[in-house]
């Protein structure tokens, strides 16, 4: 069972980042909102999000009511006329605003114990064989030298000051527990690196085409932050964990967190 368990997370690992990392294609608007202007050079530029305190997150029809007069600065802050980004949350069901008015998905799909399904495997199945040597299991990287990452983390992460802990945890840190198969999280299993190894290759496999590092290793958070628009070197972070934090029994759930 844990075996298939990883190649469903990993399914939605893909699904969920190119959700966040390519759901919003880049259709830059004229100079109508303080939230995207004309740079000196002709450069489309992104201000400040719209400042803004919801009484809680909300989707659909709730969300364009929520966002009130701010929904205009907000569409335009993720490159959307106000038709078109009214049309998308009242057509995406698992797209939502978060308090601050930042855009999140939140998968019912996944997120509903009920809604997946194991197949048991026999214990007596034969050793994963790694592609790569076992050593490197967490050095491994699609594109070195790529200045956008998505980084893969199976070691265990203290998630603080995003979506989700606005969202399920009224603000406060949490932490989202190491990828383990066996029980004992504060070490790797030879067939775990085996399997963090086929993730990785998986997810590898269908970045290909674009100039993105899918890594397994984080050799700085500043790969991952963007500290303003003209850093051109930023990422996603995808945690793969057990924790859980919406309830429910715990089953293996990815959290993309994007630092833009």
């Amino acid at each position: 069972m844990k075996r298939e368990n990883i190649w469903l997370g990993i399914s939605l690992i893909m699904l969920l980042v190119v959700m966040i990392t390519f759901g919003f294609n880049k259709k830059y608007l004229s100079n109508q909102s303080a939230a995207v202007y004309t740079g000196s050079n002709g450069e489309i530029i992104h201000g400040p999000f719209p400042d803004m305190d919801l009484p809680d997150k909300a989707q659909g029809q709730g969300a364009i009511n929520a966002l009130g007069n701010k929904l205009a600065e907000v569409a335009a802050w993720y490159d959307k006329d106000e038709e078109e980004f009214k049309n998308l949350l009242k057509r995406d069901k698992d797209l939502w605003v978060d308090k601050k008015g930042r855009l999140l998905y939140h998968d019912s799909k996944i997120l509903t114990p009920e809604n997946l399904t194991f197949t048991l495997v026999p214990t007596s199945t034969p050793p994963l064989v790694p592609p790569y040597p076992i050593d490197q299991t967490f050095k491994l990287h699609s594109k070195p030298g790529s200045t956008k990452t998505i980084y893969l983390d199976f070691d265990g992460y203290s998630m603080s000051g995003t979506a989700w802990n606005q969202s399920f945890t009224n603000g406060q840190p949490l932490q989202l527990a190491p990828y383990d198969l066996d029980g004992d999280s504060t070490t790797f299993s030879s067939d775990e690196k085996s399997t963090i190894q086929m993730a990785w290759q998986r997810v590898a496999e269908d970045y290909a085409p674009f100039d993105i590092d899918v890594t397994t290793e984080l050799t700085n958070e500043s790969i991952l932050t963007r500290s303003s628009t003209s850093d051109n070197q930023y990422g996603i972070r995808a945690a793969i964990t057990l924790t859980p934090f919406t309830g429910g029994l715990p089953v293996w759930r990815m959290l993309a967190v994007l630092i833009r």
